[in-house]
């Protein structure tokens, strides 16, 4: 019996070292889907599919859940999500910057995020790059690919 228990063991922890191995060599950086109003993270349950098919690791894409009703007035409460969205992102993966891909309103939070408030130029050092998807026109100050 102990003859079959100790491969099965060996094999078992391969399997679950892996995806830390796969993370630890993954050279790109997460992914934060910040969605639009009325909307939810579970929007980008496809395109998160998309990435984990394509390579990304499934610890390395969050979405930020908001009250997008509120973000349309007071921010703050929106931002500080975001903020500790990019700060767990930044400690699972170990990565300095996380991507971030927003559409509709939550371009408008992202652009607020990004420029508004004394703590913008830390958010900037933060963000790699940015895909504002369907509505902000000006550049936020970080790498941005602006789809309409």
């Amino acid at each position: 019996m102990l003859r079959f228990i100790a491969p099965l063991l060996a094999v078992v922890g391969l399997l679950v070292a892996a995806p830390g191995a796969q993370a630890q060599s993954f050279n790109q950086d997460p992914i934060l889907f910040v969605h639009g109003i009325e909307g939810s993270g579970a929007q980008f349950e496809s395109q998160k599919m998309r990435f984990v098919s394509n390579g990304y690791p499934e610890a390395w894409i969050d979405a930020v859940d908001y009250d997008s009703t509120r973000a349309v007035g007071d921010r703050s409460e929106v931002h500080q999500q975001i903020d500790q969205k990019i700060a767990e992102l930044k400690q699972r993966t170990g990565r300095s910057k996380v991507d971030v891909v927003a559409h509709s309103l939550g371009t408008t939070v992202m652009h607020s995020y990004l420029t508004s408030g004394s703590m913008a130029e830390q958010r900037k050092a933060n963000v790699d790059d940015y895909v504002n998807v369907d509505g902000q026109s000006s550049n936020p100050g970080v790498r941005t690919l602006a789809v309409w």
